[in-house]
């Protein structure tokens, strides 16, 4: 969870300087279901990549 909170701040720096963007997190590492609830919440979109 602690590194969605770090991914969440990285979003609203980019939404900051780029309004309209929207964010995708793609990752090869596992994410726990709570951390993916949690950013989906806040418009962060997770991508599994292989």
């Amino acid at each position: 969870m602690k590194d969605a909170l770090t991914i969440l701040k990285k979003d609203k720096k980019i939404k900051e300087k780029a309004q309209g963007a929207s964010v995708i997190l793609k990752t090869s590492a596992p994410v726990c279901s709570k951390s993916k609830k949690f950013l989906k919440k806040n418009s962060v979109n997770v991508l599994k990549s292989i």
